[in-house]
């Protein structure tokens, strides 16, 4: 009788490791499972975080293109010449110089006409 009831304990015992391991078993399958389920999501939402500053970027693009053009058609050869004529003022009144040479390097002093710095002075 001892004898049958330790061997009846014996594969009790064996047959709860038994039932434990394939719990674990199950339980990191599981796990696995999860933590692919975890990784694709990620993966989604890096994907969709690049889409969205993929077509932001493309927006911008579109927009400085836009205001390129704008200024392209609105900068004319005279709006060019003054725009230069101010920045070169504003250069030289914030220049602590106390003497100035004016040199023309187009060599255009024969045709009478003067460059940017020469119309300054002039």
């Amino acid at each position: 009788m001892q004898l049958e009831l330790e061997k009846k304990r014996m594969e009790f015992n064996g047959q709860n490791e038994i039932y434990n391991i394939e719990l674990q078993i199950k339980k990191q399958l599981e796990t696995n499972k999860l933590n692919e389920v975890k990784y694709e999501a990620q993966q989604i939402d890096l994907d969709n975080k690049l889409k969205i500053a993929d077509k932001n970027k493309t927006q911008e693009l579109a927009h400085f293109q836009k205001q390129l053009a704008i200024k392209e058609k609105g900068i004319t050869p005279n709006v060019m010449q003054a725009m230069v004529l101010e920045t070169t003022e504003n250069i030289y009144k914030h220049l602590n110089i106390s003497e100035m040479k004016v040199i023309n390097m187009n060599g255009s002093g024969a045709s009478g006409t003067q460059d940017a710095a020469g119309q300054l002075i002039g």
